[in-house]
Order: C-alpha cells, then structure tokens, then sequence
C-alpha cells in the first residue's frame, strides 16, 4: 500500500547557509510535490531559532512542516546552554517554540509536544516525534564525561520513555508509523565516509536506549502488520538499516551549508 509522498529533510544548519542556499532548499522542497515535510532537528541555532521557523513554514508553503529539534537548535553561539546553573535551556527553548508554532495555524507542527501525534494520510500513517539525544551507551562509557552522563539521564532517557508511553497509548493501532528524532537510534545507523563510527565519538551519535525501547515495541506489533520508519540524522553521513522485519531506521546524510531535502522511500514491508 503506498500513502502520499512525504518529503523528509535534516541538519539544515539555515544560520551556516547562504540566503541563496536556503531559497534554492525551499524551493527543491516545494518542487517534491509533497503536501508534508519532516525536519528531523538541527534547524539553526537558539538565537534565530524561532525566526528560522517562521520563514520555513512562509518558505516552504503550502507545505505543512512537522519537525523536532536537534542539539544544535539548543546552543547559543554565544554559549552552549549557558546562563547560569538554574537555567533551562531545553525547556526554555522548548516552551518559547511551541508558542511560536501555535502562531502558524495547523501548517507547522512541533512533533515533541504532540502526544497524539499527526496522522498524515487516509491509510493510516501516523508520524510522532520526539527531539532525542545522545545517551552514551555505544563506544567507550569510561571515556565519557560526567556531563555526559547526565544529559543521557536528563534528556535522551526521558526522551525514550516519552516516546515509550506514546506508542504504548496508541489506539487504535496504525498501519505504519513514522518516528522522527534526531539521534539514531542504533549504532550500526552512525557512519562516517561510509564506514562504521567507532570509539568515543560512537556515544555521542547514538541513542542505544532508543533503539532497545523500538525493537522491543516492533517484536510486539508485528503480528498486527504494522510497519515502523524511524527518522534520523545527527552524523550527516546516509543509513539504512533494518534491526527486524518491520522496523527500518533511515538516516539522512547533509552538508553544512548545502540543505537538502529527499522524497521518503516506500517501505517494502508496507506494500500490498
């Protein structure tokens, strides 16, 4: 069965590219002909964040643009999260987005407030999101920094009991869902100039308890025929992997400067 075309983008980094660069993006995402774009984070950085937001959603319309944000979209050139020790930066961000994409009608949607999610088409696709994070696992623990740690325990661990408990309320189950974070969520899916991410860096590109938490949900829909497509990016270097029959996990490859925007494939798994 295929549903609608989706287009499917990623690390856009908009505050590195050119004003050429983005009109030239825009533009190839509104020739796809796809009525729906996902943006799996890393969209500009906190300072322009939400102005960012509003071009695309002027930019790229009649597209209706669900997205997540990446770590990028939560530094300050100025500092990495830092005002002070009390200072939220994930919330605050979080919170100053959501009122700005209440401001775009139902064309813009921020994917880590809907619990719900959005369904995308009449044959059941139905597409969540959560920002995701880096938690560690994969690569040398010990070299991790005690930061680290804590970011895994504060933001990619919550994050995946988010995203747990959503897919746990789902009713009635979907055909397919389409999860769009920002981290892949296996190791094997991180790559760099095609080869495998090794050592230290590999724990800072996956989110292992991400993908424990989806294996576990595809064993227990499977009989159901329900097909999963997760999302990603992060490593900007293309993936595809398929952890069980009816779990793939995709991530997109980018350059930093050059956005780019893709149709997303069909899944065989999905097609009658």
């Amino acid at each position: 069965m295929q549903s609608s075309p989706i287009a499917w983008a990623t690390d856009l980094h908009l505050d590195k590219a050119t004003p050429e660069a983005r009109q030239t993006w825009a533009a190839k995402c509104v020739d796809t002909g796809a009525a729906e774009l996902i943006i799996t984070g890393d969209i500009s950085n906190a300072d322009r964040l939400a102005d960012d937001l509003d071009w695309i959603e002027q930019a790229c319309a009649p597209m209706r643009v669900r997205f997540v944000l990446g770590n990028h979209d939560f530094v300050s050139p100025t500092g990495l999260w830092g005002r002070g020790p009390d200072y939220d930066g994930h919330g605050s961000i979080r919170s100053h987005v959501e009122g700005c994409v209440a401001s775009a009608r139902a064309r813009m949607t921020y994917l880590h407030s809907e619990d719900r999610g959005v369904l995308l088409d009449s044959g059941g696709t139905l597409l969540l999101g959560v920002d995701g994070w880096f938690d560690g696992r994969a690569g040398d623990p010990d070299q991790m920094t005690k930061t680290a740690h804590e970011r895994r325990e504060l933001r990619a661990d919550l994050d995946t009991r988010l995203l747990a408990w959503r897919l746990k309320e789902l009713s009635p189950t979907p055909r397919r869902v389409i999860i769009a974070t920002h981290v892949p969520p296996f190791a094997t899916a991180c790559l760099h100039m095609g080869d495998q991410t090794s050592g230290f860096k590999l724990g800072l590109y996956s989110n292992v308890g991400l993908g424990r938490m989806l294996t576990e949900y595809a064993d227990e829909v499977r009989k159901l025929k329900v097909g999963i497509t997760v999302l990603a990016g992060h490593t900007h270097n293309a993936a595809a992997i398929r952890p069980r029959r009816n779990l793939r996990v995709l991530v997109q490859g980018s350059e930093v400067g050059a956005p780019g925007v893709m149709l997303l494939p069909a899944d065989p798994y999905l097609i009658d």
